[in-house]
């Protein structure tokens, strides 16, 4: 005989058991509409970028004044213009390709590497062997990660960040709204790009984003926010499971810019400083 789980519950049972699934069910609904909006929002910077990317290209070295206007008029930008223009002048320091206004994916990993190479803390008065040694040894970011960043700031459009496209992507992430913020560096943290993200791929991004914090808290971070978002257990998180962490809390200080010790070095190498 089959018997109705619910008519073994008292009032008060029934009561929080319909309450924890309403719960459940808002939660769901409202992650599935910010995951919705982000997604438009993005498609709708993307072509506003699209329109003016190649003028930019062309004209990158001799139509400064006119590029940091459009920036300024642009409605994805947040930036205040003078941190626009520290921005344009160091990227243009870091350019590989100045006519036309691009870093290329050598030299973008270069500048992650510099930025790694000043963040991670070895001992004075090492011999260089030893120093090299130390900081091959602590520092974690490899080609998987440094491709997703470049995957990150060049919108997934070529092999080369354009300065359009950074200065979108690093305005988001110093200024964006939270939601959007989750929604676009969920493409980041998923390092297989297989639409989830594994305990493995957050233990070991979150390891680069930080080389100098406690393993043994970040491990414990890790587990604690996998017991909290992963509703199915499969020991992933989809792209609905991490976007509900904007929702919820403190989470979300895990993953923006705020808390992530690479993040805030790297845009401060171009002049955009992150509040913590």
């Amino acid at each position: 005989m089959n018997v109705n789980h619910e008519d073994h519950m008292n009032s008060a049972d029934k009561k929080a058991y319909y309450i924890g699934g309403a719960v459940v069910l808002t939660a769901g609904l409202t992650a599935l509409y910010f995951l919705n909006r982000a997604a438009k929002k993005s498609e709708a910077k993307s072509k506003e970028l699209k329109k003016v990317q190649t003028y930019v290209s062309h004209h990158f070295t001799s139509k400064k004044d006119e590029i940091i206007k459009h920036i300024m008029n642009s409605s994805w930008n947040y930036c205040p213009e003078p941190m626009v223009q520290s921005a344009y002048e160091n990227f243009k320091n870091f350019t590989d390709t100045p006519h036309h206004g691009s870093i290329s994916t050598v030299r973008f990993s270069e500048l992650c590497h510099e930025v790694i190479a000043g963040m991670v803390k070895v001992n004075d008065g090492l011999s260089v062997p030893t120093f090299n040694r130390q900081l091959s040894a602590q520092s974690t970011m490899d080609d998987d990660v440094i491709n997703r960043w470049l995957h990150f700031f060049s919108q997934g459009e070529s092999s080369t960040v354009d300065f359009l496209s950074f200065m979108e992507r690093a305005s988001l992430l110093i200024y964006g709204d939270r939601h959007e913020q989750m929604s676009a560096l969920f493409s980041v943290y998923d390092i297989d790009h297989n639409g989830q993200i594994s305990t493995r791929e957050l233990s070991h991004m979150l390891s680069c984003m930080n080389p100098n914090a406690d393993k043994a808290d970040t491990e414990r971070n890790i587990m604690d926010l996998m017991r909290k978002a992963d509703e199915n257990h499969d020991g992933g998180l989809t792209k609905a499971e991490f976007l509900k962490l904007s929702l919820q809390g403190d989470w979300p200080r895990l993953f923006l810019p705020s808390n992530s010790e690479f993040l805030r070095a790297f845009l401060l190498k171009f002049g955009m400083c992150v509040q913590e």
